[in-house]
């Protein structure tokens, strides 16, 4: 199996369409239509309907997405291994989420590197079935999560928690009236839940984002309201450039480091897993403050 053939596949599934997937891949579309040829030919099955303007996966399209995101994965990770071989290194791959990645671990990761280990890291930005399902596919070492699923087959180790706080840029704001400018950030489903729960009607979004580092930004330049990370808004309230919502709940999030069980007590995943919680237990700045101040 050619992986060039998967790797265009996937391509056009995120673009649904041979031209831009072509440009994407810095080749003709005629080879991206006869590298999907190809590969429909080896399935025997139809990928994609191709209407004009109009790509849409097939029933066959849609069951392929993760064999070929695995198989790539795990491809990428066997020759990173098999080039490393000689240096008596393990690869960790570690998949994390978006707003973790820019709460904790783009601050941890010097001191990280900084302590002593016999390990390669690779730093993978997913969501969290792309995380569960890579690790079970072998494609990734571990993952830092916060609702990690309740399985026989992974071990969860809890690291550090936070409070989320509703702030607005505006001093005085409370729940009594719609929030202004709303930004929904993406803490996950448990969030998602609480926050209909409590805020329906009153917390309407006018935008949705992945990235709190990109909302506190958005609230300090345009103002509005978000719930962000305690640890990255600590300066901002301090300074009066955001206030927090009067009334507003407060929602705990949890992280947990996890990985599959029957790798959970490897050399490199231990030292991981020490190292992550000696930082976890020693945080007490984020990047953003340093970066926006």
């Amino acid at each position: 199996m050619d992986t060039e053939l998967l790797r265009t596949f996937l391509e056009v599934r995120q673009t649904r369409h041979f031209a831009r997937a072509a440009q994407n891949l810095f080749i003709t579309q005629a080879a991206v239509s006869a590298r999907i040829n190809q590969l429909e030919g080896l399935l025997g099955q139809r990928l994609f309907t191709r209407n004009r303007n109009n790509i849409q996966l097939t029933a066959a399209g849609h069951q392929l997405i993760p064999y070929a995101q695995s198989i790539l994965a795990s491809w990428s990770r066997a020759r990173m291994e098999t080039a490393f071989a000689g240096e008596n290194r393990s690869l960790l791959v570690v998949g994390c989420l978006p707003s973790l990645r820019e709460i904790y671990l783009d601050d941890w990761l010097l001191p990280l590197l900084s302590t002593p280990h016999n390990w390669l890291l690779q730093l993978e930005t997913l969501n969290t079935s792309e995380i569960v399902s890579g690790m079970r596919d072998n494609a990734i070492s571990a993952g830092l999560l916060y609702e990690p699923p309740q399985a026989a087959d992974l071990r969860i180790e809890k690291l550090t928690s936070f409070d989320l706080i509703l702030v607005s840029s505006a001093a005085g704001t409370s729940l009594a009236a719609p929030l202004p400018d709303y930004v929904y950030v993406d803490w996950g489903s448990s969030f998602a839940v609480s926050h209909n729960e409590q805020l329906a009607g009153i917390a309407v979004p006018q935008l949705r984002l992945d990235s709190p580092v990109l909302t506190r930004r958005l609230l300090l330049q345009r103002g509005g309201c978000a719930y962000l990370a305690e640890p990255m808004i600590g300066d901002a309230l301090s300074t009066g450039q955001l206030h927090k919502v009067a009334g507003a709940p407060t929602i705990t999030r949890t992280v947990y480091l996890v990985a599959r069980a029957q790798i959970a007590e490897e050399p490199g995943i231990r030292q991981l897993h020490m190292a992550l919680q000696h930082l976890a237990g020693n945080q007490s700045s984020s990047p953003a403050d340093a970066a926006e101040s």
